[in-house]
C-alpha cells in the first residue's frame, strides 16, 4: 500500500535503528541538493567515511551516495513529469512518491521554486 517503505524516498533504506545512518539521512532528506560527499556525510555521522560507508551498506542495505542519488533522481522524475504535462499525483506517481502530498512535501524540504502545481 501507499504507506509501504519502498514507496517513500525518505523511508526507504531507514528500517534499521542505527543512529549515526539516521541522522546522515535526515541532514540528506532536508538539503538533498546540498554539496554532499562521503567525506561529509561522515563528519555528520561523527565517523570515518569508510566506516559510513560500511555502516550504511550494513543497516541501510545502500552505499551513502546511491542514497544521496536516489531521493535526488525521484525529485528530478517528478520534475520532468510536470514540465512534460503531468498533473502533480501523475508527476507523483511517476516519480515513486506515495501521494501528491509527499511530493508537495518534498518539493518544499528541497527547497524548489514555486509550487509542483505551478510547473505545468
Amino acid at each position: 500500500g501507499p504507506n509501504d517503505p519502498e514507496f517513500s524516498p525518505f523511508l526507504a533504506n531507514r528500517n534499521h535503528l542505527h543512529p549515526a545512518v539516521h541522522r546522515v539521512q535526515d541532514a540528506v532528506s532536508l538539503a538533498p541538493q546540498g554539496e554532499w560527499n562521503v567525506p561529509r556525510m561522515a563528519e555528520v555521522a561523527h565517523t570515518s567515511p569508510r566506516h559510513l560507508t560500511r555502516l550504511f551498506i550494513e543497516h541501510a542495505d545502500i552505499a551513502p551516495l546511491q542514497y544521496l542519488r536516489r531521493i535526488r533522481i525521484r525529485l528530478a522524475t517528478a520534475q520532468a513529469a510536470l514540465q512534460s504535462g503531468s498533473n502533480v499525483s501523475r508527476a507523483a506517481e511517476i516519480a515513486g512518491f506515495s501521494s501528491d502530498t509527499q511530493l508537495r512535501r518534498t518539493w518544499h524540504l528541497f527547497g524548489l521554486e514555486g509550487t509542483p502545481g505551478g510547473l505545468r
